[in-house]
């Protein structure tokens, strides 16, 4: 399986900032990589503490369960027919997508305001605009 930032390279982001998947806190700007195509940009790498490197942003709509409670998390702004919103989706749930979810599906939904679903491992789109 490919990985999401050699998915992103090959369709044409550049590595502007950082290292190819090599992540240190101890080197100046180790902790992660800076990727650009366009107007749009992609960083992955390090970012909550004791926690692998994983895609820090964009962060992609999320719904899972938590402790019986359905809660649907956005990376930006908020619906208001949810019972709950979070700004964003924190490194556990986005390492979840991860796992779950082939990188092709990840990048090629990334940035059309697509929700992954881990309760049934879906995606479902909202925007049928192209990255």
């Amino acid at each position: 399986m490919k990985h999401l930032v050699d998915i992103a390279m090959e369709d044409g982001f550049q590595l502007v900032r950082g290292r190819y998947m090599d992540f240190s806190s101890m080197r100046p700007n180790g902790v992660d990589m800076i990727l650009t195509k366009g107007d749009k940009s992609i960083i992955f790498g390090l970012h909550e503490k004791d926690k692998p490197p994983t895609l820090i942003y964009p962060r992609p709509n999320a719904i899972f369960d938590t402790l019986g409670l359905k809660v649907k998390m956005f990376h930006c702004g908020t619906d208001e027919t949810s019972l709950v919103s979070f700004d964003y989706v924190n490194d556990d749930v986005m390492n979840r997508i991860l796992q779950t979810f082939s990188h092709e599906e990840i990048y090629n939904n990334l940035f059309n305001n697509s929700t992954f679903n881990l309760n049934n491992n879906t995606i479902q789109n909202e925007n049928h605009s192209n990255r």
